[in-house]
């Protein structure tokens, strides 16, 4: 059994991550708990060599995560971490990747993220290392901790395009030439970004070869930074409307409130508007629509919920509306949606 320990402030919390997560299922136990990241300290160096798995919130009072998850890569490196935190963290996230957390949880969206593919991922980069399949050289301890799954997330959160600090850590992963990207994601990357930047035209098929990979990246990124620039805004104010559009993704659409965006990135509600759609070519409006229709397209391809359930998932109140704004980005009804995703799984020989 691996054996786990969770940290967070918040006891409601704790309890909860240990009744919703099938945790034995894949092979983990909750050893142990804390309140704060000192008491985990104070367990860790009273029960070393007994911890595989570390599961911290970020932001605790007294000790926080991310200074807990410094403490512990240099107690014993061995130990696996996984940070919890809340939508509005994003900020944080990229910091504890870079510390060496190998996935993520977040709170707010525990009903709705895929627990049993999140643990499964966990679980395996665990067996990995405490196997020695997973060893890696010529790669720093910080970079040799990100598994797949979290650099895949890195290259869908849009502050790389402007972040290099970001940019040059995920592409230090594309150094060995075993991590080739898989077509699969490949597709949703190039998906996702169309989406973070619909105006931009520059978008092509990626390559699967990672010296060619990165080249491609590196030289989209150079031209996406060039068609910001060409708004005439400051990089300050671009780099700010990227943290907006970063706040944005991870937040569930249902919740998002243009003035929580704005007292995020420190921009008036007037400026923002303006400044949004000069630099990203779409009006903040028109790209909430755009995302919120993908999300709905999302849902009736891989869920059974009724539309009007979806509709309100997605941000809308009036499912009439919903409709009408679905078919006028899709050309088809919700319903009529739903119905051709299931006819193209059922033709798919694959899926026989």
């Amino acid at each position: 059994m691996i054996q786990a320990y969770i940290v967070d402030d918040e006891s409601l919390v704790r309890k909860g991550l240990k009744m919703i997560f099938p945790w034995e299922k894949y092979g983990i136990e909750i050893i142990g708990e804390a309140a704060s990241g000192e008491r985990a300290k104070l367990y860790l160096q009273e029960h070393p060599n007994t911890v595989q798995l570390l599961v911290t919130d970020i932001t605790m009072p007294g000790m926080t995560g991310l200074e807990l998850m410094h403490w512990v890569r240099e107690f014993d490196a061995s130990i696996k971490m996984v940070v919890l935190t809340c939508h509005q963290d994003f900020d944080y996230i990229q910091e504890a990747l870079r510390i060496g957390a190998i996935d993520y949880i977040v709170k707010t969206q525990l009903e709705t993220q895929d627990l049993d593919e999140l643990l499964e991922r966990i679980a395996v980069k665990v067996a990995e290392d405490k196997s020695g399949a997973a060893a890696q050289t010529g790669m720093g301890a910080t970079t040799a901790a990100w598994t797949r799954e979290a650099f895949e997330k890195g290259w869908l959160h849009p502050l790389w395009v402007w972040e290099d600090d970001a940019f040059q850590l995920m592409l230090s992963m594309l150094a060995d030439e075993s991590a080739l990207m898989p077509e699969e994601w490949a597709a949703q990357a190039l998906h996702k970004w169309q989406q973070l930047f619909p105006q931009f035209l520059g978008w092509e098929p990626l390559p699967s070869e990672a010296p060619v990979l990165r080249a491609w990246l590196t030289d989209t990124r150079s031209r996406l930074q060039q068609w910001l620039r060409q708004s005439a805004y400051s990089e300050e104010m671009i780099h700010g409307i990227l943290k907006a559009l970063a706040y944005m993704d991870a937040q569930a659409i249902e919740t998002l409130s243009q003035s929580d965006i704005c007292a995020q990135v420190n921009i008036s509600k007037s400026y923002f508007s303006r400044s949004f759609k000069d630099i990203l070519r779409i009006s903040f409006v028109r790209y909430v629509q755009i995302r919120s229709i993908e999300e709905a397209k999302r849902m009736l391809s891989t869920t059974n919920h009724p539309v009007y359930w979806i509709a309100e998932q997605c941000g809308f109140t009036d499912t009439r509306y919903f409709g009408k704004m679905f078919k006028e980005m899709t050309g088809l009804l919700p319903t009529q949606y739903r119905q051709s995703q299931h006819a193209d799984a059922n033709s798919d020989p694959s899926s026989i």
